[in-house]
């Protein structure tokens, strides 16, 4: 099976309010949780060929996250080069998976248990480049 994902993790924390993921919080309460962001780069373009994951299935797996796991999990098809969700430049049209979640212990679940199923979507999306004779 081939390994397109960027295997470098960036790990960020960020102050997210607690009733954006559901935790039932009293309303008056000014309270937050701290949340460790996790994400992976997969470029569309590989010598493999050309990766299209339909929005549909990027859909389907960040709500699986969600329903199976204390966890979000955001996908986002960047369709041109750049620097996107105050990450770092990505030289080329990619996706992006951005995992949250409020330990590492809880991260590593759930890409333990993701990890397969977005190698799947990544075999199943590329479509072969043709080759190129030699000599043109």
């Amino acid at each position: 099976m081939r390994r397109l994902m960027n295997n470098e993790l960036e790990r960020k924390e960020a102050v997210v309010s607690s009733s954006v993921f559901g935790v039932i919080a009293d309303p008056i309460s000014s309270l937050s949780t701290i949340m460790i962001s996790i994400y992976r780069i997969i470029p569309k373009f590989t010598d493999e060929g050309e990766l299209a994951i339909p929005p549909e299935a990027l859909t389907e797996l960040a709500d699986s996250v969600s329903a199976r796991f204390n966890a979000i999990l955001e996908a986002h098809d960047h369709k041109e080069a750049g620097a996107y969700h105050d990450r770092p430049y990505v030289d080329q049209p990619h996706y992006l998976f951005n995992l949250i979640a409020e330990s590492d212990a809880e991260l590593q679940e759930v890409i333990d248990a993701i990890d397969p199923q977005i190698e799947e979507l990544v075999n199943t999306y590329t479509k072969q480049m043709p080759a190129v004779p030699a000599g043109r």
